[in-house]
């Protein structure tokens, strides 16, 4: 399912009120490349490698941001990210499960759990009108049929959460120099 079924299906009052997405579904795999769960990971690691725990919260909240900003990254995330501009908020938290040591570098594992409620206005159609549909294709309406949500209903609400488990590799800093010297080297 993608960020654009899933819309539908909210405002058209099918398919389940509850959704969870993992790391290999469209959701997920968007979700995962959202700037605010890479911060979450990279703090994550931070904190576990500080030994001052093993989880960090992050999240994005609308209300906290600049508007201008916010309207750019939208129209940017429509083309590129449609999970995250889908959300707009969300609140979540990226947790160190387990890490293995290589000649390279750390892999670590990481659960990362994202929730979201959502609610929508029905047939977005905005309160003072009842619902947004209209079974004799009133001129308000915007869906001909009956409102999923009641006579007089207006909202849905959905609940959308991701559960997803990662593996991150993180050079260590010998690994890191090697690197930069080969590539001084070679270019």
């Amino acid at each position: 399912m993608n960020a654009s079924q899933l819309f539908f299906q909210w405002v058209m009052g099918s398919g389940k009120s509850s959704r969870t997405f993992d790391e290999k579904s469209v959701m997920g795999e968007q979700m995962l490349e959202a700037k605010e769960v890479n911060a979450g990971i990279d703090k994550a690691i931070q904190t576990y490698k500080e030994g001052s725990g093993y989880t960090a919260n992050f999240a994005r909240n609308l209300k906290e941001e600049n508007p201008f900003l916010y309207g750019a990254s939208f129209v940017n995330d429509l083309d590129n990210n449609s999970a995250r501009a889908f959300h707009g908020g969300y609140t979540g938290s990226a947790t160190v499960t387990k890490k293995e040591e290589t000649t390279f570098g750390v892999y670590y594992y990481i659960n990362i759990r994202i929730t979201d409620f959502m609610t929508v206005t029905s047939g977005l159609r905005p309160p003072p009108f009842l619902g947004g549909y209209d079974k004799n294709g009133g001129k308000f309406a915007v869906y001909d049929g009956h409102n999923p949500y009641g006579p007089n209903g207006q909202f849905r609400t959905i609940n959308i959460n991701y559960d997803m488990n990662i593996k991150v590799f993180r050079f260590n800093s010998a690994a890191k120099n090697t690197i930069k010297l080969f590539y001084y080297i070679f270019n």
